[in-house]
């Protein structure tokens, strides 16, 4: 969950169905909660900047532009998904989880303001990043199990 005001804020998450699993996304306008359509993958994490700014993180990453949720990244083939996001600016976030083709090694992406890059992280075997925070570009901090 992430909350920018009093009337505007975000919980993301997922129910489970007799086919797989159904994303949540809410948003609070500072009455109730409304859902709002989201594009497939399991969703675990999210954070805004603006009411025109926000991440969602799960089996890809999505970017509320004010208006819609839209994937901008899918993680496919090399990442195994996306646990924890965190965004200082429209220029600068973070999302941390893990990469499958590696063996499921922690892995961590930095979004510059045009595209999300792959950053080098801690060589483990095996790994699972879950959470991240951070106070800048150069400054942020990640946890999970190595």
């Amino acid at each position: 969950m992430t909350a920018i005001s009093a009337t505007n804020a975000w919980a993301v998450g997922y129910v489970k169905t007799a086919t797989g699993a159904d994303d949540v996304i809410l948003h609070w306008n500072g009455t109730a909660w409304k859902r709002l359509p989201a594009p497939a993958g399991t969703l675990s994490g999210v954070a805004a900047t603006s009411a025109t700014n926000a991440w969602a993180v799960g089996y890809g990453i999505l970017q509320w532009n004010g208006t819609a949720w839209k994937q901008v990244l899918s993680a496919a083939s090399s990442y195994g998904g996306f646990n924890g996001v965190a965004a200082i600016s429209a220029t600068n976030a973070w999302a941390v989880g893990n990469v499958q083709s590696t063996g499921s090694s922690t892995g961590i992406m930095h979004w510059n303001g045009t595209a999300w890059k792959q950053v080098p992280s801690p060589s483990y075997t095996t790994g699972l990043l879950y959470g991240v925070a951070a106070t800048s570009a150069s400054n942020a901090w990640a946890v999970g199990v190595v």
